[in-house]
């Protein structure tokens, strides 16, 4: 059995309540588990209430949808891409080149 004075400084200093509340700690999962129940939860009585996103009126009519300029941006990009792609395709059939 360890006495009072065989105890070294640092256990007994801000180590040793490090170690203390290490050991002191659940499992890593559970842990884990224990931060996604919590985020789960906050989000549950975010919904609730009726928390949102405050960026919801920077918004862009496209097609009789309502999207946001980034989405706006992304659809314009991949449809381009897609034209693009088509254009490609109609010169090979007709055999011209690229």
């Amino acid at each position: 059995m360890t006495t009072p004075n065989s105890i070294s400084s640092t256990q007994r200093g801000f180590l040793g309540w490090v170690e203390r509340t290490g050991n002191a700690l659940p499992d890593p999962v559970f842990l884990f588990v224990y931060l996604i129940l919590i985020v789960m939860a906050v989000s549950v009585i975010a919904s609730v209430l009726g928390v949102g996103e405050t960026l919801s009126l920077a918004t862009t009519e496209l097609s009789g949808t309502r999207v946001r300029p980034r989405q706006c941006r992304l659809i314009m990009l991949l449809s381009a891409t897609m034209e693009t792609s088509r254009r490609r395709k109609r010169m090979r059939r007709r055999g011209s080149p690229q």
